[in-house]
């Protein structure tokens, strides 16, 4: 059999050769399989643990399971199992952060008796859809949680726990729900010049158009 003798690629030619190479392998292949193969070619084993951890640092805000799926390539069992690993860690760890479940979300945190030492240096943006779950906390204080379900749905546990990760509401247990009510941090925000939560529920009301009772 005569075997044909090919001429070297010149250095340019074979540049573009190898990049169609790397091209055709990208696009033939899944994201979950590259992650790996880089590790591997870098020598280095994946410790899926630490991916989900990064993710929930780097995002900053709770996070649902496909998100931190399509971020990182790990499958959803392989995420499950981490961030239960996680949250145990960080329950044992005696820091004062936090990973835990709010709503279908998993959020990297500060622990509530430790926010309110530093509510001042948070980000104080507070997300839009946050606003209404919050205004209706101000109007109804005190109210209870299961109550609050019944006029927004059930949205609300996740609202709630990251109202409550802001240090805008105070929430505390009452048999099987919470009890909610405002931080002062809450007419911070709102420029209402007062803490006292009658005045707060009248101001609320003043601004939708709602007569408030005596």
């Amino acid at each position: 059999m005569h075997i044909r003798a090919f001429k070297p690629f010149s250095g340019e030619k074979m540049k573009h050769f190898v990049q169609n190479c790397i091209n055709h392998i990208i696009k033939n292949l899944d994201r979950k399989f590259l992650i790996f193969t880089y590790h591997y070619i870098f020598g280095e084993k994946v410790n899926s643990k630490l991916i989900v951890e990064a993710a929930l640092f780097s995002a900053g805000r709770p996070l649902k399971i496909n998100e931190i799926k399509d971020a990182t390539g790990l499958s959803e069992n392989v995420i499950m199992d981490s961030l239960e690993k996680l949250v145990n860690e960080y329950d044992g760890k005696g820091t004062a952060l936090e990973i835990s479940k709010a709503g279908e979300k998993y959020v990297m945190q500060v622990k509530a008796e430790f926010a309110k030492h530093v509510v001042s240096l948070a980000q104080k943006e507070i997300p839009d859809r946050l606003l209404k779950t919050l205004a209706l906390i101000g109007y109804h204080q005190p109210v209870k949680q299961v109550d609050l379900m019944r006029m927004i749905g059930a949205k609300v546990y996740e609202h709630v726990h990251e109202l409550d990760a802001l240090g805008l509401i105070n929430s505390k247990k009452d048999g099987r729900t919470k009890i909610l009510t405002t931080t002062k941090r809450f007419p911070e925000y709102f420029g209402i010049d007062t803490t006292d939560r009658k005045k707060i529920r009248e101001w609320l009301g003043k601004k939708a158009g709602v007569k408030t009772k005596p």
